[in-house]
């Protein structure tokens, strides 16, 4: 594939998603060596949050920060970092604080792109049921906004389409009044990473996403996992057809 890629001079970038354990620098510069001198290549990792708590807890990713700070990187071999906003098992707040303390810590790790990726509701996962256990709710647009209004100048990081393939079965909104203005103004962000289009943005329902901020959960995390799971083996949860 690099091979062919190589004779198109309009190609400039191949961007590959991968775990840190296929990344092998041999394998890398295999890669670079197929690839025209002018080509670059960037590898897309999910490293998904900065805290091992929550990476191995919330999301059983089975990798540490090290793992993912040891990956090669070169001139021509950029790295991408994924950065997971809405992991299980924590309040709203607690979801906006580890996204922001993770995003400042892939800019010290210099990562040369940033992505949110924001949790959706998919059918066969540990978040669909969930979910419809309600014990998870998805993230509030506003909570995404409020994050990017406060990093502390840039590089801003990109946010990843709501709507991919497979289709989720839901995804992160606001109210009625407002929604498509504010994914009007996540897609004018993504132009040019500048968070000053949502200076403008403002509805009532802000107040029930503030009262969201406030709630708190006192018991551990180990403890609020093994709970959810205990009471997920003793649901009764409906099926969700294709067709819902």
């Amino acid at each position: 594939l690099c091979r062919r890629l190589a004779a198109l001079p309009f190609f400039k970038r191949l961007v590959l998603e991968t775990r840190p354990e296929f990344a092998l620098p041999d394998r890398i510069l295999t890669l670079l060596e197929s690839l025209a001198p002018s080509q670059s290549l960037m590898l897309g990792l999910g490293v998904e949050t900065a805290n091992e708590s929550i990476r191995h807890l919330c999301l059983n990713k089975g990798l540490s920060w090290s793992d993912f700070s040891s990956v090669q990187r070169t001139s021509r071999c950029l790295l991408r970092f994924y950065c997971f906003f809405g992991a299980p098992f924590l309040t709203e707040a607690e979801m906006l604080t580890d996204t922001f303390d993770s995003i400042l810590r892939f800019r010290q790790a210099e990562a040369d792109e940033i992505h949110v990726e924001s949790a959706t509701i998919q059918r066969g996962t540990l978040l669909n049921r969930l979910w419809r256990n309600d014990s998870y709710d998805l993230p509030s647009l506003w909570s995404l906004v409020f994050l990017l209004r406060a990093l502390p100048g840039g590089p801003y990081p990109y946010v990843g389409a709501f709507h991919h393939f497979p289709m989720p079965y839901q995804i992160p909104r606001t109210c009625g009044r407002c929604e498509a203005s504010v994914f009007a103004a996540f897609e004018t962000y993504n132009q040019a990473l500048d968070p000053s289009c949502f200076d403008t943005l403002a509805c009532t329902c802000m107040d029930s996403w503030w009262q969201r901020l406030q709630e708190t959960d006192p018991r551990p995390l180990e403890k609020r996992i093994s709970s959810c799971l205990e009471e997920l083996n003793h649901a009764d949860l409906p099926s969700v057809s294709q067709g819902d």
